[in-house]
Parts: structure tokens; sequence; C-alpha cells
């Protein structure tokens, strides 16, 4: 259930800046999807590695109970091997998990930055161009005002930032679900 109200809670903020995007900048609405695309993956996989722990958990304790009736010394090691490989892939397929969360929480902050930018180009393409002086001053050139379109074109921007702003806080306040995994992790070795 947490990892469901966590894929609500990042996918409703991710949509909602997608749609603002979608009528500013083609470039960032793509690499938007491709956020999208990545978390959605990721969640995927992180929700195999938490079938992986269960059936794990159920695994070793077969081989324990397997372990305690063995005669041989290798039926024996070869219990064990097995359950340290069985250990050895879940906490594997756990790091890579761990490891692409922080890499989503990086892309997010990246694809804000590209959309600051966006922001900036927009806001500057409403300003007349400089003009320098014949002493290589610039001289002072009133504003304009921006364009209708322009005006909304930044006015898209700037929410999409606010909502990249909540998903960054969605990911650096981690929900129990991405806590239990990490704690998971830390201790299967």
């Amino acid at each position: 259930q947490d990892l469901r109200n966590f894929c609500m809670a990042f996918n409703k903020p991710l949509a909602a800046a997608k749609e603002c995007i979608s009528e500013a900048d083609e470039d960032v609405l793509g690499a938007a999807g491709l956020l999208e695309a990545e978390a959605g993956d990721m969640m995927a996989k992180a929700q195999e590695v938490t079938l992986k722990l269960s059936l794990m958990s159920r695994d070793c304790l077969d081989l324990l109970q397997h372990f305690c009736v063995l005669n041989g010394a290798e039926d024996a090691k070869n219990a064990l091997r097995e359950a340290h490989q069985i250990i050895s892939s879940v906490r594997k397929d756990a790091q890579a998990v761990r490891t692409r969360y922080i890499d989503l929480l990086e892309q997010v902050k990246y694809l804000d930055s590209c959309t600051a930018v966006t922001v900036d180009q927009v806001v500057i393409s409403h300003h007349p161009e400089p003009v320098e002086e014949d002493d290589g001053l610039e001289t002072h050139v009133p504003t304009t005002r921006p364009s209708p379109r322009q005006a909304r074109t930044e006015n898209l921007l700037r929410t999409a930032r606010e909502h990249f702003d909540i998903l960054c806080t969605t990911l650096e306040e981690c929900s129990d679900f991405w806590l239990m995994l990490h704690e998971a992790e830390l201790r299967i070795k």
C-alpha cells in the first residue's frame, strides 16, 4: 500500500508538470517523459525486490530446515552455498533499486534546472537587445511587456518548477516502503 501511495504522490505532480511543459518546450517534455518511464520501471523493480525478499525468507528457512537433517558435510556446504547465493542476489537487486532511486532524484533536479533555463530564455526573449554607445557602454533600454503568449509560457514553466519541487520533496522524504527496502538491503549480507 505504501508503494502505491508513493507512486500516486510521485506521478500526480509529474503529470501536472508534463502538462505545463507540453505547451512550452518539447525538449523538456521529452526529458519528462523519459523520467516518467524510468520512475515506473524503478517502482516495478522495487516491487519485484520486495517479493524476492519475501521469497528469500521462505527459501532460506526451508534451506535451514533441510540443513538440520543433512547427513554429509558436502550436502551441508551445498545448502549453505545456495542460501548465500539467494541472499547475495536479492541484496544486489536491492542495491540497484536504491541506486536508481537516488538517480531519479538527481534526474528530477536536473529537469528542474533545465526548466529554469527555459524560463530564463522566455524572459530574456521579450527584452530588447542592449544598445552599445560609441564609448563601449551599454545604454539602458526600457523593457517591454511580454506578449500574452510569452507570459503564459513563463507562468506554465514556473508552475512546472513548483511541481518538480514537490517531486524532489517526495523523493527526499522517503516513504516507509523505501526506508524498509533500504533497511533490508543493509541487513542482508
